[in-house]
Parts: C-alpha cells; sequence; structure tokens
C-alpha cells in the first residue's frame, strides 16, 4: 500500500503542528511494513501552497480590522500535481489539509472535521458561521472515500449530522511515534511522594488555561503549601501572564520534547483545563507517563481520558479546577486509580503500535 501524502517539503511556518505532523507519517511503516508514504517534491505546487498560506494570512488579519469573518474566502479544497501523483503509482491520497479536488481515480482520505459546536461557540464562532462550514465540507466529503477524524465522538457526531456520509466518518487517533508507555513501574510515584507535584505545560498560555489554574490555585492558598509544588512551562506566546512568587512554583521558558517527557516522568499532575482545544497531544503524552490530565470539558478530551474514567474533566474556571487540585493531592487512592487507567487507555488505544494498525485498516479500507 502506497499512500501519496499531501503535503509540501518546506513550509512558511516550520513549526506548524499540521505540517509537521504528515512528515511523522512516515514512520508509520515501521510498525506496518506493508505501507509506504510518498512525499511530493513538486516545487510549483510548494510555491503555491506557501503564497496560499500568506495571502489567506493577510485576509484573516483584515478581516479581523474590518468585522468580518475569514471562511467569507475558505474553500476547503486545493489542487495536486497530477503528473507526480500519476508517476508516484500511489494507491490512494492521504490530505492532513484542504482537500485535494484533482485527484481523479484515486480515492482520498481527507483527515477533517468539523469543530465541536459548544467550543466553537464559545470561542465567538457564530451558528451561522458553523453552518456555512459545514454547507462547504458536507460536498467535499461526499467526495472522500474516507473522512479521518481523531475520536468516535466526532465520528457519531458527523454521521448524524450527514446520516447519508455515516460510513465514511473514521476514527483514528493522531499517531505519536515518540511515545511508549511508562509501564506499571511507573505507578509507584503515586505511592505517599513527599511533593504531589503539579504540571502546566502550554507555549499559549492563556488559551491553555493558565490564568485560570493561577486562580484556583491561589483560592487554595497553593504557594502555602509545602508537600505541593507546581512546574509551568511556558513562552507565553499568546501573552505574558503574571506568576505569583511562590517558593513552591518553577518556571521554565521552553523543553525539549525529550524534557517535556521526563518533567511528565516526575509529575504527578497535569493541569490544562483549556479554553479551546483541537486535541492535545500533551493529554496523551501524560497518560504514557503514569501522570493524570486534568482536561477541559469539551467533547474530544472527554473521550480521551474515557470520560473521566483515567483523568479529571473540568469547565475552564477555577472553583471547578480548584476543587479537582484538592481532591486530587489529598486523594492518593483516587490519583493512583486515574494514573493506572490512563496508562492502560494509552496502551491500548494510543500507543504507536495501536494507532498504525488502525491507520493500516484505513488505509486497506479503500483500495
Amino acid at each position: 500500500m502506497r499512500v501519496y501524502v499531501d503535503t509540501v517539503r518546506w513550509f512558511c511556518r516550520p513549526r506548524n503542528t499540521d505540517w509537521q505532523y504528515n512528515f511523522v507519517l512516515a514512520e508509520l511503516s515501521r510498525f506496518v511494513p506493508s505501507l509506504e508514504m510518498f512525499y511530493p517534491r513538486d516545487v510549483a505546487q510548494l510555491v503555491r501552497v506557501n503564497l496560499a498560506y500568506c495571502r489567506d494570512n493577510l485576509r484573516y488579519r483584515m478581516s479581523k480590522l474590518g468585522g468580518s469573518a475569514l471562511r467569507e474566502w475558505t474553500t476547503y479544497s486545493d489542487r495536486l500535481c497530477v503528473g507526480e501523483l500519476q508517476a508516484s503509482a500511489c494507491d490512494v491520497v492521504f490530505s492532513h489539509r484542504d482537500f485535494p479536488s484533482n485527484a481523479g481515480a484515486v480515492p482520498v482520505i481527507w483527515q477533517n472535521s468539523i469543530l465541536d459546536p459548544q467550543m466553537a461557540i464559545a470561542r465567538g464562532i457564530s451558528r451561522d458561521e458553523i453552518k456555512s462550514e459545514t454547507s462547504i465540507k458536507r460536498k467535499l466529503f461526499a467526495r472522500s472515500a474516507r473522512v479521518q477524524v481523531s475520536t468516535m465522538a466526532e465520528a457519531a457526531r458527523l454521521g448524524e449530522w450527514m446520516p447519508e456520509l455515516a460510513d465514511r466518518f473514521v476514527a483514528v487517533p493522531f499517531f505519536l511515534p515518540y511515545l511508549d508507555s511508562a509501564g506499571a513501574t511507573a505507578l509507584e510515584k503515586h505511592r505517599d511522594p513527599e511533593k504531589v507535584h503539579f504540571v502546566f505545560i502550554g507555549r499559549e498560555a492563556r488559551r491553555k488555561g493558565l490564568p485560570e489554574v493561577l486562580a484556583a490555585l491561589t483560592s487554595l492558598n497553593f504557594g502555602a503549601r509545602r508537600d505541593w509544588m507546581l512546574t509551568i512551562v511556558s513562552d507565553f506566546r499568546d501573552g505574558r501572564v503574571e506568576l505569583p512568587d511562590w517558593g513552591n512554583l518553577h518556571h521554565r521558558d521552553n523543553l525539549a520534547r525529550s524534557e517535556v517527557i521526563a518533567l511528565l516522568d516526575a509529575a504527578h499532575v497535569l493541569l490544562v483545563p483549556s479554553r479551546f482545544e483541537s486535541y492535545g497531544f500533551i493529554y496523551l503524552e501524560a497518560m504514557s507517563r503514569a501522570t493524570v490530565p486534568v482536561v477541559p470539558d469539551w467533547e474530544v478530551q472527554r473521550e480521551i481520558v474515557d470520560n473521566g474514567k483515567c483523568g479529571v474533566v473540568v469547565k475552564p474556571d477555577p472553583a471547578r479546577i480548584a476543587a479537582a487540585v484538592e481532591t486530587l493531592a489529598t486523594d492518593g487512592a483516587m490519583r493512583s486509580g486515574l494514573a493506572a487507567a490512563a496508562t492502560r487507555r494509552f496502551d491500548g488505544e494510543y500507543a504507536p503500535a495501536a494507532v498504525a494498525a488502525r491507520y493500516a485498516r484505513m488505509f486497506e479500507s479503500v483500495r
């Protein structure tokens, strides 16, 4: 099975998660040797994609000034280099960006979705905008051989909205080949720790809920607790957040991925109750290390933690975050139980081998 991955070799936003993720998929063959991922090299396509991004980014900034929405310009459709596609002899096209509208007879799997409406509305997106997006994407979903979404909840919701297309939506989690399971021994850290270690990790600290976390901890007089500690990892990309002068609070501007994993190995609880979160790799990273994730009460994150069976689900509200913190800090049996459930769920649903097998089944289903 040869898969044409619709992306470009260079992008003007080199730290863009979606663009980087396309290249992570090359490692699927480590777990499923029958899979081969092909990456196009067409220069004209590379230039066009980057110019289109710059154009849309400029339009977005202008729309903010004029009060209109970017969706007015969005079609969610794009074109491939047909000659390169034909020469590649690929069995399927996989696109993690706009829909490739000229793939011809080659089946297209589109990684796409429509945001949880509750979260979208809370973020300021109107119902009319959601309807407009749904109308446009329904036509493209109909042209897709499969539509990959990240959770069963998304697949079910979209199937209810579009019953004639329900069989197109396939839930396959994100593939994170760098993650392994810390195993049962990682649970030892929850056994009578000298200090309960909380961590907040997120470059966009405001969006990820740090102000609400700090308000919650202030209400608990967190800074006076010598048996609790908090590590914050953020470069405050979306605006500076003033940190209290607590002796048990430590701040790091940025960490390499290996350092994040090492921090999670030592931590007991991850506090990232985001105001908006389309997915959240950090929750899976925490679960793999037997660290209990405190996640926002949105559709995708509820499913990641199995509706609270292996994590704590909270509204981005200081009072609710405070209640979760106090319980997790003082009830060691509850914390250990959630951590054990988190590692089991990671191993069964999100470990690289399990996700790679689901990718392979999805690709084979359109052959």
